[in-house]
């Protein structure tokens, strides 16, 4: 599962896991990631994030 890709419903920024992210290891997934984590783009909550293929 760690190469599911999540997308932020408010502005588009994809978080890879392959890639990690800021404050964020590469090969991390998503479901790891704190649940307080925020979009590096544009601040929005974990919760707005969808899967993508």
């Amino acid at each position: 599962m760690a190469d599911v890709k999540m997308k932020c419903s408010v502005c588009g920024h994809v978080y890879d896991p392959k890639k990690g992210d800021v404050g964020v290891d590469r090969d991390t997934d998503f479901s790891e990631v704190p649940a307080d984590w925020k979009c590096p783009v544009c601040g929005a909550a974990k919760s707005a994030f969808f899967k993508i293929d």
